[in-house]
């Protein structure tokens, strides 16, 4: 999980004291397709509270969307941000959080994706401080997408939430999040005592080799490893993975009444969309085979951290897929082990609809920065 801040650029230009009555902070969700930036503002005459400042304290001063493609760095595409607000006073932390893994909140360390340009940028929260930002950026970090989204987790609002299953929530006890949508993201939460806070830990769950439950299952993982060379749980459990799932099902002879008509990057949505609508058959066999995977999914995170403060679905699918979740996927989570359900049924179960729950993670982290 992260560690303590880290303070990126000379200290020197970090003074605790300077502007504490009204600091700013800047918050990112860099994706492979477009980043998202925000920049929140205390009220002028705001007073920092005793305790320190809370994500809440702030309002948006402004935000932008650009096409992740259009950059080649993290500075780059800071420096547009704050040229499109015409913002010349200074920002007091960022936290930037972006698509794959990333060491000590510093730098990306993953592979590099073609399909996602931000790979390609050799990205540091350095950047963001130094050279033509140095001076505008007091303190910065960098954190994985799904660890902003953990920080989320811990300030949404109850209208962001929708309660799948109302088991009570035990405080302080972990908190685990599986979220379906481009790919799969996992993240889980802890208790820090001695902060007073919940700590976000990364993991690479979605990466994990898919468990067939079934023939049906059997037969998709060996579709899987042939099509891909892998056969993970993220193969099945997200927008490509029910695109692999119909595929797989019309390589078994039955009809294909949807790819012919949408672009292959789109099928994905055109499947969800027929299911939902319950109008081909086999779009509605694709759907319930990877809510169900979905669910086996959750069971894992369920027995292995037992999140008994709460178990939240997220990314872009839970909020579009909301209504067979409730129909195929509770049912199948709380249901589908009998000999570990005591586990299970003492988690409660959520799907987050706020789509923007990792740029929240992103503000909350950001504040969590400021001095006290």
């Amino acid at each position: 999980g992260p560690g303590p801040p880290i303070s990126c650029g000379d200290p020197a230009t970090y003074r605790e004291e300077q502007r504490a009555e009204m600091p700013y902070v800047l918050c990112a969700d860099v994706g492979g397709t477009n980043s998202r930036l925000q920049l929140h503002g205390t009220a002028p005459d705001a007073a920092p509270p005793a305790d320190g400042w809370k994500h809440s304290d702030f309002a948006m001063v402004g935000e932008h969307i650009f096409p992740s493609a259009d950059f080649t760095s993290l500075g780059g595409l800071v420096e547009d941000f704050l040229a499109k607000l015409k913002f010349t006073d200074v920002v007091d932390t960022a936290c930037i959080a972006v698509c794959g893994p990333v060491e000590g909140e510093e730098r990306m360390c993953g592979p590099i994706l073609p399909e996602q340009p931000p790979t390609q940028w050799n990205a540091q929260a350095s950047d963001v401080v130094t050279g033509r930002l140095e001076g505008r950026v007091r303190k910065a970090v960098m954190v994985n997408d799904f660890i902003a989204v953990g920080f989320g987790l811990t300030a949404l609002a109850p209208e962001d939430v929708v309660t799948l299953h109302g088991a009570a929530p035990e405080p302080r006890a972990p908190i685990a999040c599986v979220g379906a949508g481009t790919g799969l993201g996992e993240v889980f939460l802890v208790w820090d005592g001695g902060r007073g806070q919940y700590q976000a830990c990364s993991s690479e769950g979605g990466m994990t080799a898919f468990n067939p439950q079934t023939e049906l299952d059997w037969g998709l993982r060996s579709f899987c490893l042939a099509q891909n060379n892998c056969a993970t749980v993220e193969s099945v459990v997200s927008g490509p993975g029910l695109r692999n799932t119909f595929n797989y099902l019309v390589s078994t002879g039955k009809p294909d009444t949807i790819s012919g008509s949408v672009d292959p990057e789109n099928l994905p949505r055109a499947i969800a969309e027929a299911a939902l609508a319950k109008t081909d058959p086999v779009a509605v066999e694709a759907l319930r085979v990877m809510l169900e995977a979905w669910a086996a999914e959750c069971r894992s995170v369920s027995l292995r951290i037992m999140p008994f403060n709460g178990l939240y679905l997220a990314g872009g699918l839970a909020p579009k897929l909301l209504p067979a979740i409730q129909e195929i996927l509770v049912p199948a989570f709380l249901e589908g082990d009998p000999l570990m359900a005591s586990v299970h049924t003492r988690c409660p179960l959520y799907a987050v609809t706020n789509e923007s729950v990792g740029l929240l993670g992103a503000k909350v982290r950001a504040t969590q920065l400021l001095p006290k």
